[in-house]
């Protein structure tokens, strides 16, 4: 999504100052998983002496930074239009159109 395009959108902020993270993992699977983004808690709780002489296991740091943004909030309308037709239904035009003719 490309934020010049978002019409409500009045200031976007970058956070200039990052938030580090540093993560100890078993194995590869949970390297790649914590890369997209996707942290169990396991791997949260886990500390550097959990994984100290594992094969496989590893460290990753990482740094997140987020945008602030401000959003005009939009106008609420109370009036709301129906489209209404004004017809008859079919066999209300035929008895009209019946009664006009007049009988011998």
């Amino acid at each position: 999504m490309k934020l010049e395009f978002v019409d409500a959108l009045t200031l976007a902020h970058p956070f200039i100052k990052g938030f580090e993270q540093v993560l100890h993992c078993l194995t590869g699977a949970e390297v790649r998983a914590v890369a997209q983004g996707d942290i169990s808690d396991a791997v949260k709780k886990r500390k550097k002496e959990d994984i100290e002489g594992q094969e496989g296991s590893s460290t990753v740091y990482s740094t997140t930074f987020y945008i602030g943004l401000a959003i005009q909030p939009k106008e609420r309308t109370l009036h709301r239009s129906l489209a209404l037709v004004r017809g008859y239904p079919p066999c209300l035009r035929s008895i009209t159109n019946s009664r006009r003719y007049r009988t011998p």
